[in-house]
């Protein structure tokens, strides 16, 4: 087990975490990363519609950079907050579609536990539900903000979203990355969209606490809970890119950066 800290920009990150895919496919090991933007970034869910729903003029007035994850889900504002990515090997002996489901919970529930040690009130969505509590509502590809919905087994606070994540599965590895809220600035979603949208009330760190945490308290509070959930000496020591280098992660970082695969839809 590898833990790795890095930033970036948009297609760097996400070049990176599809770089450790790969690379937890062909090694067998699994990598946590917590990281954040070095600008601020709206990352849109892999086959969420883009192109006619966000203006790029508004975009680039309001400094958001943009780009599209390897993974589902909808539209997040990368800035006042802590992203979260976890690639694992998938074991081929064992249905690969329970294994990705039994692996979301696992990390979700090490989410809680680690929230909880911060002194959060977090706890596990039962079921669909709009962040203001309006009652169950579908998800899928769409333009709704990431943080306007919470699904089954998420990570909310007081009825309200605190952690949106996402999956991609690709070979023998899995891909889940997501952001923990420390401050709310999805509303800058509501500027850049060509239709008006009202914004959903999510839960934050600073309203849960009181304060604002700093990151490498969050940081210490992940990495000491998935410490205590692992087998008895296993360690987590830093990813070395000397070491272990991604080969492909230009290649991808030139993916990332293409407007072809950002705004293709």
């Amino acid at each position: 087990m590898l833990e790795a800290g890095a930033s970036g920009d948009g297609a760097g990150n996400m070049a990176l975490d599809h770089a450790l895919l790969r690379h937890a496919a062909a090694t067998g090991e699994a990598v946590l990363r917590v990281y954040r933007w070095r600008r601020p970034t709206i990352s849109f869910g892999r086959h969420q519609p883009a192109r006619d729903v966000y203006d790029r003029e508004r975009l680039a007035a309001a400094g958001l950079d943009v780009v599209r994850r390897p993974t589902g889900g909808r539209a997040v504002v990368h800035d006042r907050e802590l992203t979260y990515s976890v690639v694992a090997p998938l074991c081929p002996d064992v249905d690969r579609a329970i294994r990705v489901r039994d692996l979301y919970g696992s990390i979700n529930g090490l989410l809680v536990r680690a929230l909880r040690r911060l002194g959060v009130p977090a706890a596990l969505a039962a079921g669909a539900q709009r962040s203001s509590n309006r009652g169950p509502t579908a998800v899928g590809p769409t333009a709704t903000p990431c943080f306007d919905i919470a699904t089954e087994g998420e990570v909310v606070a007081l009825g309200r979203k605190l952690v949106g994540s996402a999956q991609w599965r690709e070979g023998h590895a899995v891909l889940q990355h997501g952001s923990i809220l420390i401050d709310d600035d999805q509303h800058r979603l509501t500027a850049v969209t060509r239709a008006p949208t009202c914004p959903e009330p999510v839960a934050t760190l600073r309203n849960l606490l009181g304060r604002a945490p700093e990151v490498s308290e969050i940081t210490a509070a992940l990495v000491r809970t998935l410490g205590e959930s692992l087998p008895v000496g296993t360690r987590l020591s830093p990813l070395d890119p000397a070491r272990e280098p991604l080969p492909e992660l230009e290649i991808l970082r030139a993916h990332y950066a293409d407007e072809r695969w950002t705004w293709g839809r």
